[in-house]
């Protein structure tokens, strides 16, 4: 969740590329916090994750 409040302040769409970071947005992702773009395993270390925006569900919490 700290992922998410650090980002919420940020111009979409915008590239993570910490890997943790990227394991965050995966996460959010995943739960339906935020629409973005992440690697897959076995992509290329540096591909980036790509987060296009935080969901209504996220703004309506």
């Amino acid at each position: 969740m700290d992922f998410l409040r650090r980002i919420e302040g940020e111009k979409f769409p915008f590239e993570v590329t910490a890997p943790n970071d990227i394991r965050n947005a995966a996460v959010l992702v995943a739960a339906g916090l935020i629409d973005a773009t992440v690697p897959h395993e076995g992509d290329s270390p540096f591909v980036p994750a790509v987060v296009a925006r935080i969901t209504c569900k996220t703004r309506s919490s």
